[in-house]
């Protein structure tokens, strides 16, 4: 079943994720270069180095695994975002600006971050209200991009 998503949301999306890869590779040459300098320093050879490198790459060890696994949590919170955005997209389309929304906590993690709890304990607020001080996994919270936590629609009392 694909939702659809504001070209907006898509957009903040789209540049938040290319800004998290970036920084992730920025940081990871940076570490790979730390390495080899190390690898040289203590007498290794050329061919050693890259034996080496080719090793961590094949294994998934300190270096590149450690890379996978960045780009995995960026895609696992990409994938968060898309159906956040459009779940929120639809939201605002079936429901008046006057709707309140309850925050509420992601049932797979057991520690939730401080700041969530809050939230949760908190007053239901509209999803206008929610979006100025910063809905899930917006990176307001202390769980920053890893919050997993959701905005549910109060249901209508009659």
């Amino acid at each position: 079943l694909l939702m659809p998503i504001s070209d907006e949301a898509l957009q903040i999306i789209i540049e938040l994720t290319g800004s998290l890869v970036t920084t992730k590779a920025r940081a990871t040459s940076a570490t790979l270069w730390d390495l080899i300098s190390q690898m040289r320093a203590s007498g290794m050879s050329k061919e050693a180095i890259r034996g080496r490198l080719i090793k961590d790459l094949k294994e998934g060890g300190q270096v590149f695994g450690s890379l996978k696994s960045q780009y995995v949590s960026i895609a696992n919170q990409t994938i968060e975002r898309v159906a956040n955005e459009a779940t929120n997209d639809i939201y605002r389309k079936k429901r008046s600006d006057a709707t309140l929304y309850d925050w509420v906590l992601d049932t797979r993690i057991q520690n939730h971050c401080e700041d969530c709890i809050d939230r949760a304990n908190g007053d239901a607020r509209t999803l206008e209200e929610w979006e100025l001080i910063g809905k899930p996994a917006s990176g307001v919270t202390r769980c920053g991009g890893n919050c997993g936590c959701k905005l549910i629609p109060r249901k209508e009392e009659n």
